[in-house]
């Protein structure tokens, strides 16, 4: 009788748990309303990538500066673990006062500046001083952290989306006060704005990179404030009308290829 083949977590079966696990997984970072959710995932609360946080060592934390605190004194303020959850995200978004900024040593950087350097050293310093300060505060990782599943929160996606709007609209108003002072324009179909949007999502991008692929591995080296301070000048050049042409980016494109 041929002895049974050990099992192999790459055999079929294993397949058809693995499948199920990634069925479970896109159902989770997939755009699907809680009706459509799995029976797992109907009874996970939010935030799930913070599932792992233990109530009692968030009271041992606590006592750490104040020893009088106790477990009574906790659940007096949250019903549930849940409860807690939400306004931990929350809080950890606008606790600093910061004045709506996630990089507020980079913000008083920008009045610093000497007015006669030349504006792409301007922003160079800028672009680096941002990731510095970013990858060194620890909880400016936390919106790629949570932002996959956050449509599951309303709450919790509504204090993501108020910090991201605050600390944007002050680097928008330094857009347009910083072109106005140079007599630029955006180039067609670019404003402050948007621009801020693209800048965002490309800081986001980055801070992600940066733990997914430490900037010194087996691979090479690569500098994340560097990366940063290049992606924003070539970006810059392509929103700012710089040759007051008038012309879109894609219009300057296709003249210089068409040649």
């Amino acid at each position: 009788m041929t002895p049974r083949p050990p099992p192999d977590p790459r055999d079929a079966f294993a397949q058809k748990f693995l499948q199920a696990g990634l069925r479970l997984v896109e159902a989770l970072v997939g755009p699907a309303s809680e009706q459509e959710l799995p029976p797992r995932l109907k009874s996970l609360r939010f935030p799930a990538p913070l599932d792992w946080i233990r109530i009692e060592d968030v009271i041992r934390e606590a006592r750490v500066d104040e020893p009088g605190l106790s477990a009574k004194a906790f659940w007096n303020r949250w019903p549930d673990k849940d409860s807690f959850i939400v306004d931990l995200v929350t809080f950890a978004i606008g606790e600093d006062d910061n004045g709506g900024t996630a990089a507020p040593r980079t913000h008083a950087l920008r009045a610093l500046l000497a007015a006669d350097l030349p504006a792409s050293a301007r922003v160079s310093l800028l672009s680096r001083s941002v990731m510095a300060e970013l990858i060194g505060r620890p909880r400016a990782f936390l919106l790629g952290h949570l932002a996959a599943v956050v449509h599951h929160a309303p709450t919790v996606r509504d204090a993501l989306a108020h910090g991201v709007d605050e600390d944007s609209k002050t680097w928008e108003e330094f857009y347009e006060a910083t072109l106005a002072a140079s007599g630029l324009r955006w180039r067609p179909g670019w404003d402050a704005q948007r621009a801020q949007l693209v800048m965002g999502a490309l800081i986001d991008g980055i801070l992600v990179r940066s733990r997914i692929r430490p900037t010194e591995d087996g691979r090479g080296t690569w500098d994340a404030a560097e990366v940063l301070a290049e992606a924003t000048t070539a970006l810059f050049a392509g929103m700012v009308d710089l040759d007051r042409s008038g012309r879109s980016a894609a219009q300057i494109m296709d003249a210089a290829a068409a040649r």
